[in-house]
């Protein structure tokens, strides 16, 4: 006589009892392409699904695959955008806040920056160089290459020079050309005798 080995079947009974599946809370374009994959197959063959119906909703699948698709784009987007907001502040003095202390400020040299799954990690310290949130910058500084106060002059305006001011807007945004003062006679007089 042979005997049944009922563990077997107990094991898995309670494996697939405890088991349970997470509900999902958003249909992404793979469930909408299984329920309408689903919709042709169970539909009644003598009285077939509305083709403007079927129409319809491949249109609306593929706009939801496009806006799915604009969305991953503007996230790397954002990515790179955040990757070179924190590459500029290399060699800049930064304040962020202590991650181990919130109330507290830590003053540093951004020395290195990297980009992470959690995001744009800036890298600050002397010997030992520590990884701070690009989100817990709280002020920069920029500094001259050789770590003094000064910076080195813009090169992009003369020396000894001024930049031009920027006309003022009117109502509408557009900015209005600038008119020339009217002439005095001590103005006149001035530039007679240079």
């Amino acid at each position: 006589m042979t005997t049944v080995n009922q563990t077997a079947t107990t094991n898995s009974d309670y494996y697939y009892e405890n088991r349970k599946r997470e509900p999902k809370k958003e249909l992404d374009k793979d469930a909408f392409l299984q329920l309408m994959v689903a919709q042709l197959r169970y539909q009644d063959p003598t009285s077939p699904m509305d083709t403007n119906k079927f129409t319809e909703q491949m249109a609306q699948f593929t706009t939801l695959e496009q806006i799915t698709n604009l969305n991953n784009n503007f996230n790397k987007m954002y990515e790179m955008q955040m990757l070179s907001y924190g590459s500029s502040l290399m060699d800049c003095e930064v304040a962020v806040i202590n991650p181990d202390n919130p109330q507290e400020m830590l003053i540093g040299v951004v020395r290195k920056v990297t980009f992470d799954s959690t995001g744009v990690k800036l890298w600050m310290g002397e010997d030992v160089l520590k990884p701070y949130d690009l989100n817990t910058v709280l002020s920069v500084e920029r500094r001259a290459p050789n770590g003094s106060e000064q910076l080195p002059p813009d090169d992009s305006t003369p020396e000894g020079t001024e930049p031009a001011p920027t006309p003022p807007a009117d109502e509408t945004g557009t900015e209005q050309p600038s008119e020339p003062a009217p002439e005095t006679g001590a103005d006149t007089a001035e530039q007679t005798t240079e």
